[in-house]
């Protein structure tokens, strides 16, 4: 399967982000939401439109489903780098 260009951005986003913040616990975060953001590139089946992945990332970032589709008030599992 090939990865989700549009989560793979988001992924590259959280990184350059992490690079340029000074709070340790927030550049924290953002790699871990990197992180998710690959996973979930990897996973994802493509969607058909445009539109439709618009939809599905607004839908991650209100809350609504978690970066890998899964119920968002599920803890974030690490992932060893």
């Amino acid at each position: 399967m090939k990865p989700d260009p549009d989560f793979e951005d988001f992924a590259r986003d959280c990184i350059r982000l992490a690079g340029q913040e000074k709070s340790r616990e927030l550049r924290s975060r953002l790699l871990v939401l990197a992180r998710e953001w690959m996973h979930a590139a990897m996973q994802e089946p493509r969607c058909k439109s445009r539109q439709e992945r618009d939809h599905r990332a607004r839908a991650v970032d209100l809350g609504e489903l978690g970066a890998c589709g899964n119920d968002p008030g599920a803890p974030i599992t690490a992932i060893s780098s």
